[in-house]
């Protein structure tokens, strides 16, 4: 059985190459972004006939370069992060996941821009 623990533990496993600064709900830093980081913010997963689905919000944040957004930056992670899909087996059980959707955010009082990733998550019942 897999339950939104694995599945944010999952992704960080996945993600790792991408940045080494990730955290998980309920563990994220305080103050302003000062360095690269991920994010992962599981929603749940809903029981369904077949599959166990569920989004994840994975938000990859890259500081102001200079009080302004660091497009360069951003646009190369929308980039990686856009085709990312997995299957497999955690736990033996199977699950999939894939980007449904990106796009890139403000986030003012964390003087930084990120790129949203909501990401379908399926474990199979």
């Amino acid at each position: 059985m897999i339950v939104s623990g694995d599945v944010a533990t999952i992704l960080a496993r996945d993600l790792d190459s991408l940045c080494k600064d990730i955290y998980k709900k309920g563990a994220i830093p305080e103050g302003e972004v000062l360095t690269e980081r991920i994010v992962i913010l599981p929603k749940g997963l809903k029981e369904g006939t077949y599959w166990s689905k569920g989004f994840v919000e994975v938000n990859f944040c890259i500081p102001n370069a200079g009080g302004m957004a660091n497009t360069i930056r951003l646009t190369e992670v929308e980039r990686i992060l856009k085709p990312l899909e997995n299957v497999s087996l955690f736990d033996n059980t199977r699950y999939r996941y894939s980007v449904e959707s990106t796009s890139q955010e403000e986030d003012t009082p964390l003087a930084c821009w990120y790129v949203n990733a909501r990401i379908l998550f399926e474990v199979l019942n």
